[in-house]
């Protein structure tokens, strides 16, 4: 999953130095809730989607971007949003 998500995706689009946890690189990480779940629609999801209704066995706690909290208690922090 790593790979698809991360390591692929920096590579595809030529990001420097993003993609890995490595000395140096850009902090964009995503903490998974495994005894959760989410269930796709309209509110959750900032784009067109094929998936509405679809439910996943495990839900986003947080994310960082760029070493900074972006993503949160099912909320976008104030900085990105």
């Amino acid at each position: 999953m790593v790979n698809k998500t991360s390591h692929a995706v920096a590579e595809h689009f030529e990001g420097k130095e993003r993609g890995y946890i490595r000395e140096g690189y850009w902090a964009e990480l995503t903490l998974v809730d495994n005894h959760a779940t989410t269930t796709v629609n309209k509110r959750n999801v900032l784009f067109k989607v094929a998936l509405r209704g679809h439910e996943f066995p495990a839900a986003i706690a947080a994310t960082w971007a760029n070493a900074e909290l972006a993503y949160a208690n099912g909320r976008v922090t104030p900085r990105f949003g």
